[in-house]
């Protein structure tokens, strides 16, 4: 076992022990505000990257509620910030577990005090602060309710091990009124493999849920299934008398009467809550919006909330039918049930293999299977379906399992489509359509690739018929006939890793009765996991590299270069967009991306790699400039469309106080709004606060791109200057200055 997954084994090991402290062990603190009982958000609910390691506590859109100590112990950490949590602040308890309160408004004067004196020593307004000795009793007011750093006003509350673990904090509360159970909205069938089935499809299918019995749901459709599955389910929770939307607490699934999976919300690793994409269809979120929770664990899924023993929660649709159950838990034991049954994907299919119409007759072979015990043939009309009455068999060829047989049939002379019924001696019962009239002349197929991470499925659509179909890959001088499925009026077919490894481009060519209709040229790379790769592309105008740990599996992607006419781009603009197009599968670190520049007419700080959007919006992050190969590279974290623009526009900056020649009875609070349309602010310390030359510190709410700011010396009467100088990340400053007078009487 190497050193990785020992780790991981005691890293499990000790959140079991946990678990089992947290449940033998919970006792009851103060509950942490008089704002509410009510919760805005749960423990480990999905946020984007990350799990939300606490309740919220609602506060009902407003900010000032006292916060108090849930029991006795120390301020072990204040920290400030912009950004996350704003002001927060952290006792250790008596008993050794941490309580974290985020979001906060202020402090009481004490600790303000202090507070105040070390922003002004280090002349900013970001600190972390640990008093050695500060004591705290049960019930005291510690800080005051807000919305600092990210969210709306509400109380962020965590409890933590002494290891600095998240803990579930309603393991020690008494129950919040919630006597609703989990609304379940649908489920998602996903295709495990290459070759998998849901529905007659290789790709995953959603199904909506409706009632079945009482608190149970059932799909709104038959399922069936071919190969490794695995499920997922979409929904939420609520309690009473609020309207916030939570996550589960436990999920569990059982197939065929056996315990497949169990995932339960107790408590967090923050070294692992990157992951927190893993275990939804991230995919599939990205795309539609829509968040599914996987019902298995992906090999390279480490979160500490399953059941492990049970399995990876993925299982095998074979012959026989498959009843399965799904129950939802909410953490006061309300629960919604999925009860439905997956029946095995239905048996050979008649395959049209060519369609011939001659003077003398439509010849028709098919491929059909073995023990066959009845055929007909009908027509369809202007008065109906009438059944073919002459046909003969002209040719019977026999297979292992299937037999091709040719047929002579004497339609009547309107007949627009043959329809084709074949009984089995096993009961089943086969048919298959075929239309008289040449479709091909009039429409083309198209060809459409859905990537699937490790292998991509091929899509032929529009499609009503294609007698005699074969879809060939192409590579070099191997050539492969490629398997397909028909999904209603379309085709799939599964291209795998395996075509695409190697320099030499894919062909993938459709014919039908030899006949040519479509032929597409594939390029596309395959970027592994424990690999370091590198791909140039566009006359080596473009250098994209990974590293061992840049992806958890495999992925395939494009790489093409497209034009800006169509877009409409306020920034300069230095290089042509590079689209790489592949799945929304979450990387596990960063790709690096390098793009030489056409020519550059700013300076280097200002030009930074940037994601375009589909309405050519940009996100803009710094690049790293390199004079002797005229390029600038930067980090990326997902496929996209990335270009070179430059930030040269300083950012807005709006002072709405104090206004300028006013005179004041006493200072007033410095306010100003301040947004950068590309590059952004960044940081605090591109935001410069003086009044007469010294210091202020100044309070930035990125969210509101609001600036608070109040002078810690007492001003004189008379005439003052205040100085706004705001910088962006692209190095662009604009400066705003304000004179202003105090009079003489004030207090």
């Amino acid at each position: 076992m190497n050193n990785f997954s020992k780790n991981f084994m005691l890293k499990k090991l000790y959140l079991f022990i946990l678990f089992g402290v947290v449940v033998l062990g919970a006792q009851n603190y103060a509950w942490p505000t008089s704002a509410s009982k009510a919760l805005s958000s749960s423990f480990c609910e999905y946020r984007p990257g990350h799990y939300h390691s606490a309740i919220d506590i609602k506060t009902w859109n407003r900010e000032g509620y006292p916060v108090y100590a849930v029991s006795d112990g120390r301020i072990f950490k204040i920290h400030i910030s912009p950004f996350g949590y704003g002001k927060v602040l952290y006792l250790k308890l008596d008993d050794g577990r941490f309580a974290v309160y985020a979001h906060l408004q202020h402090f009481p004067k004490a600790i303000e005090n202090e507070i105040r004196k070390k922003q002004i020593r280090n002349k900013r307004y970001s600190i972390t602060w640990r008093p050695e000795k500060w004591r705290v009793k049960r019930g005291q007011i510690v800080a005051y309710s807000g919305q600092t750093g990210i969210g709306v006003p509400h109380l962020h509350f965590e409890l933590r091990d002494p290891q600095g673990h998240p803990l579930n904090p309603l393991h020690y509360y008494p129950p919040v009124a919630d006597h609703k159970a989990p609304r379940l909205l649908a489920l998602r069938l996903m295709p495990q493999k290459a070759g998998s089935k849901v529905n007659r499809s290789f790709l995953p299918q959603e199904v909506g849920l409706v009632p079945l019995s009482g608190d149970t749901l059932r799909p709104d459709r038959a399922l069936s299934a071919a190969g490794l599955i695995g499920l997922a389910i979409r929904g939420y929770d609520q309690s009473d008398k609020v309207h916030n939307k939570y996550g589960f607490y436990s999920t569990t699934l059982w197939v065929n009467g056996k315990k497949l999976f169990h995932i339960q919300y107790d408590t967090l690793d923050f070294d692992l809550t990157g992951q927190v994409d893993l275990e939804i269809d991230y995919p599939f979120y990205k795309s539609s919006k829509k968040r599914f929770h996987k019902l298995f664990v992906e090999p390279f899924n480490q979160l500490p909330f399953y059941e492990r023993s049970l399995g990876n929660g993925l299982f095998r649709a074979g012959p026989k039918a498959l009843p399965f159950l799904i129950k939802v838990n909410d953490f006061y034991g309300n629960a919604t049930f999925v009860k439905g049954r997956i029946e095995p994907e239905s048996g050979p299919k008649l395959i049209p293999e060519m369609v011939r119409q001659t003077s003398d007759g439509l010849y028709l072979e098919l491929s059909l299977p073995n023990g066959l015990s009845a055929l007909s043939f009908r027509q369809q009309t202007g008065h109906g379906w009438q059944p073919v009455e002459r046909f003969e068999i002209v040719r019977q060829i026999f297979r292992e399992k299937t037999q091709s047989m040719l047929f002579k049939l004497q339609p009547d002379s309107e007949a627009l489509q043959i329809a084709c019924r074949v009984e089995l001696k096993n009961s089943d019962t086969l048919s298959t359509m075929v239309p008289l009239m040449d479709v091909l002349q009039k429409s083309k197929p198209q060809l459409a690739l859905i990537p699937q991470g490790s292998y991509m499925v091929l899509k032929v659509q529009p499609l009503s018929f294609l007698p005699a179909l074969k879809i060939v890959a192409i590579r070099g001088h191997l050539k492969e006939n490629l398997a397909w499925l028909r999904t209603g009026p379309a085709l799939e077919a599964i291209l795998p890793t395996s075509l695409f490894e190697g320099s030499l481009p894919l062909q993938i060519r459709l014919s039908s009765n030899r006949r040519v209709l479509a032929d597409s040229v594939l390029n596309f790379h395959v970027l592994k996991p424990g690999q370091v790769n590198s791909w140039q592309f566009v006359d080596e105008q473009a250098l994209l590299e990974s590293d061992s740990s840049s992806v958890y599996d495999t992925l395939l992607f494009s790489a093409s270069q497209s034009s800006l006419n169509s877009l409409k781009i306020a920034a300069p603009v230095f290089s042509k967009p590079l689209r790489l197009w592949g799945i929304h599968k979450k990387f596990r670190h960063f790709l690096h991306l390098h793009l030489v520049a056409d020519s550059v007419s700013a300076r280097p700080k200002q030009v930074g790699l940037c994601r375009l959007s589909g309405n050519g919006k940009l996100s803009w992050t710094s690049a790293r400039y390199d004079s002797i190969e005229n390029s600038y590279s930067g980090s990326i974290v997902s496929f996209g469309t990335y270009i070179l623009a430059a930030d040269s526009t300083a950012p807005e900056v709006d002072i709405q106080s104090p206004l300028s020649a006013k005179l004041y009875s006493r200072m007033p609070e410095i306010k100003f709004r301040t947004i950068d349309s590309l590059a952004g602010i960044g940081s605090e310390t591109n935001i410069k606060v003086t009044v007469d030359g010294r210091f202020v510190v100044p309070e930035w709410d990125p969210e509101r791109n609001l600036v608070k700011a109040k002078p810690h010396w007492k001003l004189s009467p008379g005439k003052h200057h205040l100085r706004v100088l705001v910088t962006d990340a692209a190095g662009n400053t604009t400066e705003r200055l304000r004179v202003f007078r105090i009079a003489g009487n004030q207090q």
